[in-house]
């Protein structure tokens, strides 16, 4: 298979979440949100100074750092929360578009895949 998250539909469906979040009233009070998913461990506090500028226009993706892996892991990403919410019905559709089904070829699963693509 392609990825672990096919395995069981629960995953599948809160993969999906992270695209859902620019809509969230909680976090549009916001210019920038950071993403993590609950494996990820900080050593320290972090602030926006921590990413330096110039701030990711749309997102910014942490690295996937396993052989055979594309670079970027959506499971650390930094959003520009009005431009995701502003591209957000373009970005759906494409993501519902693809012809591959929830699969982005070498850009990677779900949206994961679609971020990268």
């Amino acid at each position: 298979g392609y990825s672990h998250l096919y395995a069981n539909p629960d995953m599948l469906v809160s993969t999906f979440q992270r695209i859902d979040l620019p809509l969230v009233e909680e976090i549009t009070q916001y210019n920038y949100v950071l993403f993590t998913d609950a494996d990820v461990y900080f050593r320290r506090s972090i602030t926006l100074d921590d990413f330096g500028l110039p701030l990711p226009e749309s997102l910014s993706m942490g690295y996937e750092l396993r052989a055979g892996m594309y670079p970027l892991n959506a499971g650390v990403m930094l959003m520009h929360v009005p431009y995701m919410k502003k591209t957000y019905d373009n970005f759906l559709q494409f993501v519902l578009s693809n012809k591959e089904g929830m699969h982005f070829g070498v850009h990677g699963p779900v949206d994961q895949g679609a971020y990268n693509e």
